[in-house]
């Protein structure tokens, strides 16, 4: 028995969710990196003014007015 094909909405929907996991993994690599590289930039120039709790915070507010 074939399988019909999929109406155009169900490939846009299936099309949606795999973006979604897409950039769910590469915000949450994005997030390791950028942990990654404020602990260097502390290791080497000493504490900032900005906690890293705080930096992650803007950050977090950042992504969540980009996406």
């Amino acid at each position: 028995m074939e399988s019909l094909p999929k109406r155009p909405d169900q490939l846009l929907k299936e099309a949606l969710n795999n973006l979604e996991l897409v950039l769910q993994v590469t915000l949450a690599e994005a997030r390791k990196c950028y942990e990654r590289a404020l602990k260097i930039d502390e290791n080497v120039y000493g504490p900032c003014a900005n906690s890293l709790e705080e930096s992650l915070l803007g950050l977090r507010e950042l992504f969540s007015q980009t996406f």
